[in-house]
C-alpha cells in the first residue's frame, strides 16, 4: 500500500542547492516519488500562524499568556514539586510561572539568546509538551524557552521552507525505515550515518552548514495521520482524494474523527482517544504517538478501532 507524507526543509538549509540536490537523490535511489513540491516564505508563516499550528503544544505553551489555563495531571504536578521544592500552584500564585516568550520580552533577548540561557540553566520535562527550567536571577520557572527561537528561524525576514508530499510503497519501504534510514533521528549526531540528518551531521563543514537539535535539516510526518494533519494544516488547497488514507478510510470515521475532534485539526493538542484491546476492555491512549512509524494499512485498522474520544 502506498504510504504519502509531508516533508519539507528548514529555512536555515533551504536556499543550499548542494543539501536539496542530495535529499533529491536520495529520495530517488529509495523509490521516494515526489508529488507535489513548493515553497512557503516566511510572511505566509508569519500571518497563517503556521508554524505554531506544526508545534501545536510545545508552542502553546512556549507562548501562552495566562500559564494557570494550562492542565497538568497530579504526576506532572507531583515532578515540578520533586524538581523545584514548590507546588505547580503556589508557583502560579506567586506568578513566578512564565511562558519562554514572557521571558524573552522581559530580558529583551533573541529567541537563540534565550535558548542558551534556557539550556544552560537545565530543563525537565513535567509532561508531554511541558517543559520548564528554572531562571535564579529573575525568580522565574520557564516554560518552553526553547519555543521562541525556533519561530523566529520560521518568520525570519527571507525565511521560507521547501515542502514536498511523498509518497512510497510499503512493501519496498515501511515507514519505521523511511523515518530512521532516510529521514534519521531528530538529534543528528545520533541519526543514522547514511540518513539525511545523520550524512550532514558528519559532513557540516564540508556543506558549510550547522546540524543540531533544532537544525536538523529535514521534517517529515511522523505517520500517515499526522501527515494528513499536516498537509491541512500547511498547505490549504491540498487535494484530500490524493491522500492515501482519507481515500481508504470509510466516510463515517473520518466524519467521527472532525466531529468529536476538532481540536486535533487545528493541531493544538495531542487528542487522548480509548481503544479496545483484544478482550474488549477499553483504554486511554494519545492517538498521535499510537499511530507513529506505523504504515498506512495499519493505521486504518487502528483508526477504525477507536470507540470514543477520551
Amino acid at each position: 500500500m502506498i504510504n504519502q507524507a509531508f516533508v519539507f526543509l528548514k529555512p536555515h538549509i533551504s536556499e543550499n542547492k548542494q543539501v536539496l540536490n542530495f535529499v533529491l537523490d536520495l529520495f530517488e535511489k529509495n523509490h521516494i516519488e515526489i508529488k507535489v513540491q513548493g515553497e512557503i516564505c516566511s510572511s505566509e508563516i508569519k500571518e497563517k500562524n503556521l508554524i505554531d499550528k506544526h508545534y501545536a503544544i510545545n508552542a502553546k505553551v512556549g507562548t501562552i499568556k495566562q500559564p494557570a489555563q494550562l492542565f497538568l495531571n497530579k504526576q506532572a504536578e507531583k515532578k515540578f514539586l520533586d524538581e523545584f521544592s514548590i507546588t505547580w500552584q503556589d508557583a502560579l500564585k506567586k506568578e513566578q510561572i512564565i511562558s519562554g516568550l514572557q521571558m524573552q520580552n522581559k530580558l529583551k533577548c533573541t529567541g537563540d539568546e534565550l535558548i542558551e540561557k534556557w539550556r544552560n540553566n537545565g530543563a525537565i520535562k513535567i509532561r508531554g509538551g511541558i517543559y520548564v527550567s528554572y531562571f535564579k536571577n529573575e525568580n522565574k520557572y520557564v516554560l518552553n524557552g526553547f519555543y521562541p527561537s525556533i519561530r523566529e528561524v520560521f518568520t525570519a525576514k527571507c525565511a521560507k521552507i521547501i515542502y514536498f508530499v511523498v509518497d512510497f510503497s510499503s512493501n519496498k519501504l515501511n515507514w519505521h525505515s523511511f523515518r530512521d534510514n532516510i529521514i534519521g533521528s531528530t538529534d543528528p549526531a545520533k541519526a543514522d550515518k547514511n540518513s539525511i540528518r545523520g550524512y550532514f551531521s558528519n559532513h557540516n563543514k564540508e556543506y558549510n552548514i550547522q546540524t543540531s537539535y533544532r537544525d536538523n535539516i529535514i521534517h517529515a510526518s511522523a505517520s500517515p495521520f499526522e501527515a494528513f494533519i499536516e498537509k491541512q494544516n500547511w498547505l490549504v488547497d491540498f487535494d484530500l482524494s490524493q491522500d492515501p488514507l482519507f481515500n481508504v478510510l470509510p466516510t463515517t470515521t473520518i466524519k467521527d474523527l472532525y466531529d468529536h475532534n476538532p481540536v486535533l485539526y487545528k493541531n493544538e493538542k495531542n487528542q487522548l482517544v480509548k481503544l479496545k484491546d483484544k478482550n474488549n476492555n477499553s483504554t486511554k491512549i494519545s492517538l498521535i504517538n499510537y499511530l507513529e512509524d506505523k504504515d498506512t494499512d495499519k493505521v486504518i485498522d487502528l483508526l477504525k478501532n477507536i470507540t470514543n474520544f477520551a
